[in-house]
């Protein structure tokens, strides 16, 4: 009875450990996201990675020297790794091994290193990794006739089979004193508008959006005109982030814009997380951001 009592624990033990998900949030280019994408992956094996855009040599020389599986968007092609097509973009930016996942809005540039404003998401989690290799393959093999993608159960979210618009505009009507959001392209009047629905609830909105990007589609102005705070970035180069903070507990951030494109026709992945310390990390950039950014 002793020994069936120990082997029980020591399974529940496995079972605890395996299940477990811890988080690290890294922000460039105060950082060196490339370098630390190396760091991450160094002991790792069995590397797979879905970009939009590559051009960082050192991270090109690591995966090639780790045999790494890679794919590209069709349009930013790289020797030696696999060019994907797309319905509209294969957007993008995450490698996976066995246990190992980074995503957020970095894609392994100069620019995006050096210059844009980025966040990579550290996971550290064998179930989570399991879904985005499936993903991964899904989207590597997906003209084989039978490929299918896996539907699956987490806080991980694949567009458009996902459908992350629906996901986000959820959590966003579950928030109870605020909204905070860094986004490259912000397009999307449903989550505008299930925001403006909570600013009148009077929650606390701000909002950073890049400049770059202000058009006749972009809800700037919309949320502007209805006096929430919103302000356009300060980088001279690019804001790219694509991050969501509600109440300051839960984040939101992948690859995903609030965009119809992103959420129809794009190749995206979209993270909902509740960490502590990853959520406070997040919104200091937020603030950072939001203090060298201007109001229009």
């Amino acid at each position: 009875m002793k020994r069936i009592i120990i082997i029980l624990l020591l399974l529940s033990f496995v079972l605890f450990v395996s299940g477990c998900v811890s988080y690290e949030a890294h922000f460039c280019p105060d950082e060196d996201c490339g370098q630390i994408m190396i760091n991450f992956f160094n002991d790792s094996e069995n590397i797979s990675c879905a970009f939009y855009d590559i051009d960082l040599e050192d991270v090109i020389n690591f995966l090639k020297e780790k045999n790494a599986t890679v794919i590209v968007y069709e349009k930013n092609p790289v020797e030696g790794f696999a060019s994907i097509k797309s319905r509209g973009l294969m957007h993008n930016k995450f490698c996976v091994s066995e246990n190992k996942v980074i995503t957020g809005s970095f894609n392994p540039t100069e620019r995006g290193n050096f210059y844009n404003n980025n966040n990579i998401l550290l996971i550290s989690s064998k179930k989570i990794a399991n879904e985005y290799r499936n993903y991964f393959f899904y989207l590597r093999d997906r003209r084989e006739e039978g490929v299918k993608y896996k539907e699956k159960k987490s806080n991980i979210y694949f567009c458009p089979m996902d459908g992350c618009k629906d996901i986000i505009v959820k959590e966003i009507d579950k928030a109870k004193k605020s909204i905070y959001f860094m986004t490259f392209s912000f397009t999307s009047r449903e989550i505008a508008n299930s925001i403006l629905i909570k600013y009148y609830e009077n929650l606390s909105v701000k909002g950073i959006y890049e400049k770059q990007q202000d058009s006749k589609y972009s809800t700037y102005w919309l949320l502007k005109y209805h006096g929430a705070e919103v302000r356009e970035d300060g980088n001279d180069y690019k804001m790219h982030h694509k991050v969501i903070i509600i109440d300051n507990r839960t984040l939101i951030t992948g690859s995903f814009n609030p965009s119809s494109n992103a959420d129809k026709r794009n190749d995206e992945n979209l993270v909902v997380l509740k960490d502590k310390d990853v959520v406070k990390a997040y919104a200091g950039e937020f603030e950072k951001l939001y203090k060298s950014s201007q109001p229009n």
